[in-house]
């Protein structure tokens, strides 16, 4: 994920303080992408801004990691590492945690939505969860 405090990443820090997801996207030929950098990696633009996305996406990725307990987090929850592809652009792809119940099996192709979590710092970090679509085709 991108660094707080850099100067590229302020957009999309400023949509998390909003409970959005914001991509960096550039002006010039419409691609985004994800962690910001000076420049677009496509067209080698200079003429980048950040561009709020719907948050939905698929699973393409997922381990076995679990966690307990996130330090950054005030509530304790069941986390898995994950890789999402987001629906706004083939290729564009986060890495992310995962909010699944405990033991849960989830598959690639799972269907997933953004979703915010307060810190105890006071600021929102992002996680992804099935959709509720997901959940009903059993996809767990």
């Amino acid at each position: 994920p991108p660094l707080a405090g850099d100067s590229f990443s302020d957009g999309y820090f400023r949509g998390l303080a909003q409970r959005e997801l914001r991509i960096q996207c550039c002006a010039d030929c419409a691609s985004l992408q994800h962690p910001p950098r000076p420049i677009c990696r496509r067209c080698t633009s200079l003429s980048l801004t950040f561009r709020r996305l719907s948050g939905r996406g698929v699973l393409i990725d997922a381990s076995d990691v679990f966690e307990t307990h996130d330090p950054f987090a005030d509530i304790e929850l069941t986390f898995r590492r994950a890789v999402i592809q987001l629906d706004e652009q083939e290729g564009l792809q986060l890495l992310a945690k995962l909010v699944v119940a405990e033991r849960s099996r989830v598959h690639i192709g799972a269907a997933v939505a953004a979703d915010y979590l307060p810190c105890s710092s006071g600021e929102w970090a992002l996680v992804f969860r099935l959709t509720s679509d997901a959940v009903a085709r059993q996809i767990l």
